[in-house]
């Protein structure tokens, strides 16, 4: 005879607790405090609690998972890099064989605290892509595990999957300082998200790394690309940089252009370096040099995240951060062959 299996109101029982409690505490949900979630967990693993899969083949019952994002990431320039995101998520889902509700949430949506209109116990999980609140978030929790992808707010316990932003924007700093640039300025609007906060902290310790100095008139920090206030800034600098890093590819080839457009030789007077590696970049003449983040590995990642926390609720709050790599183009190097690309791993 099979033994019996546990369930979550065995564990219920022994704690003297409710099972909504229980099964808050076991889905990472907030609700419980975290003496109980501990307490739930461990008893869970000495009573060998293992969740049911609704997944399982045997069952032929598929879980159903909600990708919840902004709606203006569907706007350009937003969508060159999240449009490509959303496809690599779609298919790495379908591939685990999971069904996709895909939500649009607009900014008086989350602000308002309205969430997706899902029947109760619809969605098994949900991957919450970029830029919302923390409270947003934590309301979307409620209903199911959340792995937060490309964004994060440090007071909020979730699984996570990011690209590794602080080392990726040293790497790109770094190379520069190694083709011989003493004078390097920084273009992103750190307001916009803490990636770029990273990116401007990597930044900064490449060059304390290299020894070269760090100037505050030579960081751009604003969220405005406007090209009329790019180039009143970058004419009412009375030193500039010979070298500039830019927090995306969009940032990376608005500067450029608006270099080019005022006689300055790109990469012979001023070196240009962005993030992401878009197919923007690579359309400019020269080519814009980038880091690039791997988006079909990146879903992968995200679909790994996903079922490890659906197969084992008890298992610890996981954040993944993922490696850009720099491709080296002719806006930063003097290119010797008509197709000049190189590629730089960490």
């Amino acid at each position: 005879m099979a033994p019996r299996r546990i369930s979550q109101s065995d564990i219920a029982r022994t704690l003297g607790l409710s099972k909504n409690a229980v099964s808050l505490a076991l889905s990472g949900n907030p609700g419980v405090s975290d003496e109980t979630r501990e307490a739930v967990r461990k008893t869970a693993q000495e009573l060998g609690y293992r969740r049911k899969l609704r997944n399982s083949r045997s069952s032929g019952q598929l879980q159903t998972v909600a990708l919840v994002f902004n709606e203006g990431l569907l706007h350009f320039p937003e969508t060159m890099f999240f449009g490509p995101v959303i496809q690599h998520l779609q298919k790495e889902l379908q591939r685990r064989q999971y069904n996709l509700m895909v939500f649009g949430i607009s900014d008086e949506d989350e602000s308002a605290l309205r969430l997706p209109p899902w029947p109760a116990g619809a969605v098994q999980g949900i991957l919450v892509l970029s830029r919302f609140g923390a409270e947003f978030v934590a309301a979307l929790q409620t209903k199911a595990p959340v792995v937060w992808i490309d964004h994060y707010d440090e007071t909020l316990a979730c699984d996570k999957v990011l690209t590794e932003n602080r080392l990726g924007a040293f790497l790109a700093v770094d190379h520069l300082a190694k083709m011989g640039h003493r004078e390097i300025g920084f273009f992103g609007g750190v307001d916009l998200s803490p990636s770029y906060v990273e990116r401007l902290s990597g930044y900064r310790a490449a060059l304390e790394r290299n020894h070269l100095r760090i100037e505050s008139s030579w960081e751009w920090t604003v969220a405005d690309v406007d090209p009329d206030k790019i180039l009143a800034y970058w004419e009412g600098l009375t030193h500039r940089p010979s070298a500039w890093f830019c927090v995306n590819d969009v940032l990376a080839v608005n500067l450029l252009r608006v270099l080019q457009e005022h006689g300055v030789a790109v990469p012979q007077e001023t070196a240009v370096l962005g993030f992401d590696d878009l197919q923007l970049a690579r359309t400019t003449n020269p080519a814009v040099s980038s880091m690039h983040v791997h988006l079909p590995y990146y879903a992968t990642r995200v679909g790994a995240v996903l079922s490890a926390r659906l197969d084992d609720p008890m298992r610890p709050i996981e954040v993944v951060r993922i490696m850009p790599t720099l491709v080296a183009r002719g806006s930063t190097v003097r290119e010797t062959r008509a197709e000049s690309e190189t590629v730089f791993k960490a």
